[in-house]
Parts: C-alpha cells; structure tokens; sequence
C-alpha cells in the first residue's frame, strides 16, 4: 500500500474541511426552513410560538443563555436563526442587532468588552449588576 505524502495529507484535509464547511451551510438552511414550518405549524395547532416575540427580547435571551460567555455581534445574529428566530425577515438585522445591543449597553442590562483582535462582545448582566458567571 503506497504511503502518502504531508501533501497528500494536507490536500486531504483541506478537502474534507472545505466539504464539512458546505455541509454546515446546507445544514443551517435546512434548520432555518424546519423553523419556519414549525412556526406555521404551531400556529395551525393554536400554540404561542417563541419566535413571534420582538427581536430585542429575542438578544435577550441569546445572550442570557450564552452566559457567561460574551457573544459578539455576529454570532447574536446566527444563534438567533439557530433558535428559529426569524432574522431574515428584517431588512438589516445586522444593523438591529448592533442598535439593540448597544441600546441594551446604555440601559444596563449587557455588559460591552473588545476580544485582542479588536471585535466587540457583550455579555448578560446579572440582577446585582454582575456579568452572569
């Protein structure tokens, strides 16, 4: 059996990396669309469905179930349509996401902090005003 070569190796891997990177995108489409047939559905059955609250309760929740990890911007906007959260449905939800957040900031309820490479996070504050551990 022939053996095979670091470049192989590292051809191989890079494949396998970049098809794992469209599965993931496949995979996040297929949720977003099982999320909007369920709304539809939980709707039909009579049923309160959480994605018809407001998209700042929504950041709300993101980032208290985030705690105590702090979640920069970006990654509000996928958790949001990861929890069935229609973000699509805003014309700039990036634009919304970074107004509520820093809304949420000045009204004391989230706490702002910059990574080492200069990205903003927040992070849920608790009732006596700590960053939830």
């Amino acid at each position: 059996m022939p053996e095979i070569t670091y470049t192989q190796a590292l051809e191989n891997a890079r494949r396998e990396r970049d098809d794992l990177k469209r599965q993931v995108v496949d995979l996040s489409e297929r949720i977003n669309r099982l999320n909007a047939t369920i709304s539809a559905l939980a709707t039909l059955c009579g049923e309160t469905d959480p994605t018809l609250r407001g998209l700042t309760d929504a950041i709300r929740q993101v980032l208290k179930k985030a705690h105590p990890t702090g979640l920069v911007p970006t990654t509000v906007k996928r958790l949001l349509g990861e929890s069935g959260f229609p973000v699509d449905e805003h014309s700039n939800p990036g634009a919304s996401i970074h107004t509520i957040l820093k809304r949420l900031e000045r009204g004391g309820e989230v706490r702002r902090g910059t990574h080492v490479d200069g990205r903003v996070f927040y992070v849920w504050i608790d009732k006596d005003g700590k960053p939830k551990r």
